[in-house]
């Protein structure tokens, strides 16, 4: 007994910590959604007798059992996605609480909660037998994901409950790997309704049109792919295309500087679904924005979101330099990320009209390009065999020329940067080793004469190596110029 007090004293200072950082090497149990989990104590609904000492010490390993239970449920590491929160300091606004007392459980608030999901139970009964249900339920709409129970016996003599170690061993187990048992649960619920999707992070809303440069009035094919995060497809949602209200999430932007038809669509068995764009009057870039209002598993309002890019009117574009880059950790190659970005480039603060002409500058005259677009992916990749993807489609900064021209006698420089996609959700995936220099610094190209007068023929490629750096990085590239004529 003097052990299993010792034991007890020991799980009251750990059931004090407020978070416990989820790390693994496996993520089969849970490949996206869970998040926050919210573990608390167990309701003890029996009445405390009175009297007997060795009767109320059995009632007490009541409330023992409880924390053991969900101390083992949390043991578990095996589900990158999941953050135990301890309910015995977690308040809603923030706040801190620290309850004591043995015989004074820390329940969860009731109605809504600001946790994705929570752990908690209650011990009915009598002396005799007790029954303990431990369950798993929604923290935003309290719905059970599932729930364990047990019948514990009460031998009445003693001062122990011989089923006490049987009962903790079957409650936590029916309810592990916690983050496998909740990601079964939200796949059925996601698969089963077409409003549902788990989200988070947020799945992906891919829109493709056929053409992205297109006169006033022109008009295109669009195809819209809707893919959760897990990257299954999403078949039979609705997405609108035009600025609409959703729930708490307010109003969302829709289709500008042209006109979708239709406006709303449901996704087919790949999740794909297609619509045409037809180009405004308006010149300069119009852009195809798409959504999918639906709810997370657990009752939260989201929004997978999509836009594209569409250039109206005469493109007046002058280089385009598309960068493919492979990057990895030396000593860990399973530690990689790659990035491919496409950025097309314009002369700076000219008109419609003004072209690139390069070719009649005078040598030593220097002018400045800005990005009239970008466009790219990333993918990073982990040693837990986890991996996340960004990626940037959107119109270049027109006021800050990032290119130059410099003419020379025969020929000229072309100097460009080489552009990152942003990290984004995959903030610890994408970035780290983009962000060292590549070499040979400063980016160029040397043009010839004949490829000034024949842009449309340009078409040149420059190796590019990333040695060793401050973030232990390595890696090997490409940049590829290309003329517009």
């Amino acid at each position: 007994m003097a052990n299993r007090n010792l034991k007890f004293a020991g799980l009251t200072l750990i059931m004090g910590m407020c978070l416990v950082p989820r790390c693994s090497a496996a993520e089969s149990s849970c490949d996206c959604g869970i998040g926050r989990v919210g573990m608390f104590e167990f309701d003890v609904q029996v009445p405390r007798p009175t009297g007997d000492a060795n009767a109320i010490l059995r009632y007490k390993w009541l409330f023992y059992m409880a924390k053991e239970t969900i101390i083992k449920i949390r043991a578990d590491q095996s589900c990158p996605r999941l953050v135990y929160i301890d309910g015995n300091v977690w308040l809603p606004n923030g706040e801190t609480r620290l309850l004591s007392g043995l015989e004074t459980p820390t329940l969860p608030p009731p109605g809504r909660l600001d946790l994705d999901y929570i752990v908690t139970g209650q011990v009915t009964g009598s002396a005799g037998v007790y029954t303990v249900v431990a369950r798993i339920e929604s923290g935003y709409s309290r719905e059970v994901v599932k729930t364990a129970s047990y019948a514990l016996k009460d031998p009445g003599k003693g001062n122990m409950l011989p089923d006490y170690d049987a009962a903790v061993a079957s409650l936590a187990g029916q309810l592990s790997p916690l983050g496998g048992v909740i990601t079964q649960w939200e796949k059925r619920k996601r698969d089963a309704d077409p409003g549902i999707a788990r989200s988070q992070p947020e799945g992906t809303l891919t829109i493709r049109p056929a053409k992205s440069q297109l006169d006033e009035g022109e008009t295109t094919d669009v195809e819209l792919e809707l893919a959760d995060c897990d990257g299954v497809k999403l078949k039979n949602r609705t997405v609108h295309l035009l600025s609409g209200q959703w729930e708490t999430l307010g109003s969302l932007e829709g289709t500008t500087g042209g006109k979708v038809q239709p406006s709303v669509v449901v996704t087919d068995d790949e999740g794909k679904a297609h619509v045409k764009f037809t180009a405004g009057n308006q010149r300069g870039p119009a852009y195809i924005r798409a959504w999918y209002g639906h709810h997370r598993p657990g009752g939260q309002p989201n929004a997978i979101i999509g836009k594209a890019t569409v250039n109206i009117g005469a493109p007046n574009l002058c280089f385009s330099v598309a960068v493919d880059l492979k990057m990895q950790m030396p000593d860990t190659p399973q530690i990689y990320e790659n990035h491919h970005v496409e950025t097309i480039y314009k002369v700076a603060g000219f008109d419609e009209k003004t072209g690139c002409p390069f070719a009649s500058l005078k040598p030593g005259e220097t002018w400045g390009l800005v990005e009239a677009s970008i466009r790219g992916t990333a993918t990073g990749h982990r040693e837990t065999g986890t991996s996340a993807s960004s990626s940037i489609d959107r119109p270049g900064d027109l006021t800050v020329a990032t290119a130059r021209f410099v003419r020379a006698a025969q020929g000229g420089t072309f100097t460009f940067l080489i552009r990152q996609v942003p990290a984004g959700d995959a903030e610890e995936y994408v970035g780290n080793c983009a962000a060292q220099r590549w070499e040979p610094w400063p980016y160029q190209f040397k043009l010839s004469e004949d490829e000034l007068h024949h842009p449309d023929k340009l078409h040149k490629s420059l190796a590019l190596n990333l040695p060793l750096g401050e973030n232990s990085c390595t890696g090997t590239g490409t940049a590829v110029l290309t003329g517009h004529p």
